[in-house]
This record gives structure tokens, sequence and C-alpha cells, in this order.
């Protein structure tokens, strides 16, 4: 969940998004999920940065915090009502 020692490690292949809105920390925001394979993927809500220095001093609070981060994760259903409309906007997408 965290790239700190002490860290739970997510139970499944996850795939993480990171964008910014105005090139800045402040403006990121990150999105963890992983496919359910049925149709909804599980959600985990990623900090987007880590200022509190038990992160870097304290494995077992990381554990517990991490652990808190996963069992929050939220099971959201993926529509595909959209789906043209989400390929059309896919191949307009460039990444650097």
């Amino acid at each position: 969940m965290f790239p700190f020692s002490g860290s739970v490690v997510v139970p499944q292949v996850t795939v993480t998004l990171t964008f910014s809105s105005d090139n800045t920390m402040a403006g990121t925001t990150i999105v963890t999920y992983s496919s359910t394979h049925n149709g909804s993927i599980n959600f985990y809500k990623d900090p987007n940065h880590y200022q509190d220095e038990r992160y870097l001093k304290d494995p077992d609070w990381v554990k517990e915090e991490s652990q808190n981060l996963l069992n929050s994760t939220k099971t959201l259903e993926i529509p595909t009502s959209y789906d043209s409309q989400a390929s059309q906007i896919i191949t307009k997408i460039s990444v650097k």
C-alpha cells in the first residue's frame, strides 16, 4: 500500500494512475485500482504525499495505517453504456 518499510501488500495486481491539474504536488491526484474481473474495480484511496515522519521511522505504524487503507477499499461498478465515447477519448490521450 505504501512505499515504506512495514507496509502491507495489496493482495492483487493493481494499476496506479497519477495526474496533475497544475504540475504541482498539491495538484496531483493518485488513483490506484484493481480489477475484480466482473465489471467492477476495487478502488484504493491513496494519499498524494506522505508528510508524517512516522512513515520513515515507525514500521508498526506504517503497517497499521496501510492496513486501514486496505480495509477502506471501495468496490465501484463500471458501467459499459459509454464504451464508444470512452474509446474516442482514449485515442486522444497522449502519454509522456
